[in-house]
C-alpha cells in the first residue's frame, strides 16, 4: 500500500479521535485530488485488521467511483 501523506494520516488520526469521544458519523473533507480514496481504504484496512468482523458500508451516488474504489 502507498503512503499516506501527513494531511492524510491526520484525517484517519481524527475519525480515531472522533469515536473516542463520541459515537456517531464523522465527516472527513478532503479536496480534489487530496486522495480520498487512498485515505478511505487505509481507514478501512485498519479497522478490519483490529476488528475483523466489524462491517462497512460504503455508499455513493456515482457508479464510477465504484468501480475506481474496487481497483
Amino acid at each position: 500500500m502507498l503512503t499516506l501523506r501527513p494531511y492524510q494520516r491526520a484525517a484517519i488520526d481524527a475519525i480515531y479521535a472522533y469515536f473516542a469521544e463520541k459515537a456517531g458519523h464523522p465527516i472527513v473533507v478532503i479536496p480534489t485530488a487530496g486522495g480520498k480514496s487512498l485515505v478511505m481504504a487505509a481507514f478501512i484496512r485498519e479497522v478490519l485488521a483490529q476488528w475483523p468482523d466489524q462491517r462497512i458500508l460504503i455508499v455513493t451516488h456515482v457508479r464510477e467511483l465504484i468501480a475506481q474504489n474496487y481497483a
